[in-house]
């Protein structure tokens, strides 16, 4: 990708600190790199409310003022973080509520004075990938109450979302992701009235299942290359995902500045290093897994593994 090796040879102070702060500069940037390490450092200061902070680092003209706001930056995007998991923690207490009481609702209409509206979509858009239904998280923090809305195709949260357009002070976004300003009085309503359209409204389709059973020995650096060619993966090209069984955990898992681990895993003779999503459950040296997987190429032309899914087998 053309912007990615841009981005790698630039001589801006500010994008070599940007890449610094998330640890990725020293090697080839993957698409991935963009969503979920870069943009969160940049997003973060403007979803506590201070944009203007991101803005800073690319105006910057010395390494030495980049470098105070990466570290400005950094240490709001750990607040961002912290954040996001106490949002996500009440708002599965609140669901768990929910279910004791009225049972599986079609869609999830939650609310909070104590959640920050900035970190709401970030919360939705978890839990729409965990719950398969749309999400809808409101902040009722000031006076006006401001919500996130997310779901997962084929459902289309704005078209959802537009049958109750009048509710609402405020109203926008695409299919996937939408916001909204809405009278404190009307939340219920709201729920009621998103009750009221069903599931038949949005259907979910089946979680996307791995694209081929591979075993280590069928994986190489070469593989990795040809497989960066199909890039940039998204939205209706989505990168190939591999499942393998009988795994082993070769080495102690490290915990990265990012909240993600890396280690070495092994099948048979051939060895990858691996890294993985927050864990709920630590894996340790000498565990069975069985995985999903993306195959990357780091910058050192090492084939990596990128773990989506794992499980102890034995």
């Amino acid at each position: 990708c053309f912007g990615l090796i841009a981005l790698e040879k630039s001589s801006h102070p500010g994008l070599h600190v940007l890449l610094d702060t998330a640890g990725i500069r020293h090697r080839s940037l993957h698409p991935y790199d963009v969503s979920f390490s870069l943009a969160p450092l940049l997003n973060a200061a403007g979803r506590l409310g201070e944009a203007e902070k991101a803005l800073k680092l690319f105006e910057s003209h010395s390494t030495q003022e980049a470098y105070k706001v990466g570290k400005y930056l950094r240490r709001q995007n750990r607040i961002r973080r912290n954040m996001c998991r106490e949002v996500y923690q009440d708002a599965l207490r609140k669901m768990e509520e929910f279910r004791k009481h009225r049972g599986a609702p079609p869609l999830w209409v939650l609310s909070s004075k104590d959640w920050h509206p900035g970190i709401l979509g970030i919360v939705a858009s978890r839990l729409a990938h965990e719950e398969k239904k749309p999400v809808v998280l409101i902040s009722e923090e000031g006076e006006v109450a401001k919500g996130s809305a997310r779901s997962l195709a084929p459902c289309s949260v704005l078209s959802l979302l537009s049958t109750c357009d009048d509710l609402f002070s405020r109203f926008g976004g695409h299919e996937y992701a939408a916001g909204f300003e809405i009278p404190k009085e009307k939340i219920k309503l709201l729920e009621k009235r998103l009750f009221e359209q069903g599931e038949s409204v949005c259907p979910f389709e089946e979680k996307k299942q791995p694209d081929m059973e591979v075993s280590f020995v069928s994986l190489s650096s070469h593989l990795a290359r040809e497989l960066q060619q199909f890039a940039p993966f998204g939205f209706e090209n989505e990168e190939p995902q591999f499942l393998s069984r009988g795994v082993l955990v070769a080495s102690p898992l490290r915990k990265q500045t990012n909240g993600r681990y890396t280690a070495f895993l092994r099948q048979g003779k051939k060895v990858f290093r691996a890294f993985f999503p927050p864990l709920e459950e630590k894996l340790e040296r000498e565990d069975v897994i069985g995985c999903t997987f993306h195959l990357r190429l780091e910058s050192s032309k090492e084939a990596v593994l990128v773990i989506r899914q794992c499980w102890r087998e034995k």
